[in-house]
């Protein structure tokens, strides 16, 4: 059995997305919702592609042309942003895909992942996992930065050896750590 691959990309969209606030979000997005719950919302589209939103910010999309991926992520962010908490400014900054390949067995690779058919419950799965892979990246990143300055600051109080006069950055600094660390122990729960 030998099918085309197909691709499931994930966004990282907004801090958190409320999903009992998308209201009508089926109408707004001609679909059909097939799982609702508090913590995501899965729909189908009439051209047999799959959209994922889960409650930690990401959308994730099952065979769906990009340029109709910007154009949902626009439309869900234009008309659901007060259902949105920490909406990136750039909205296609934070992605990830992987192939999909309908095959004969069960297999999992670092690039590609192949299911013996197209079954709903594979593909959430596998959708849910991407998301989470996205929200990682981003807050590495995240963090990556946040140890860059804090390199910087401790090299100034260790060539001083006192605390700066100028507080008030080493105190925002040190809630914008707290804040973060909260912020991946809350979304990734």
């Amino acid at each position: 059995m030998t099918s085309k691959k197909q691709i499931i990309t994930a966004y990282r969209i907004a801090e958190k997305i409320s999903i009992r606030n998308l209201n009508n979000i089926d109408v707004i997005l001609e679909s059909t919702i097939i799982r609702k719950s508090s913590e995501e919302i899965e729909l189908h589209t009439s051209t047999e592609s799959r959209i994922y939103i889960f409650n930690f910010g990401t959308i994730a999309f099952f065979n769906c042309p990009k340029i109709k991926q910007r154009q949902i992520i626009n439309k869900i962010a234009k008309e659901f942003s007060t259902a949105m908490n920490g909406i990136q400014a750039d909205l296609y900054a934070i992605s990830d895909n992987i192939p999909i390949k309908i095959g004969d067995k069960v297999q999992v690779d670092f690039d590609i992942i192949k299911i013996p058919e197209r079954h709903n419950d594979a593909l959430r799965i596998i959708a849910l996992l991407l998301s989470h892979s996205v929200v990682i990246d981003y807050y590495e990143q995240h963090v990556e930065n946040l140890l860059e300055l804090s390199n910087t600051q401790l090299a100034q109080i260790k060539k001083r050896w006192r605390i700066p006069r100028e507080t008030q950055k080493l105190i925002n600094f040190l809630v914008e750590c707290m804040i973060t660390k909260q912020q991946i122990i809350t979304n990734l729960f």
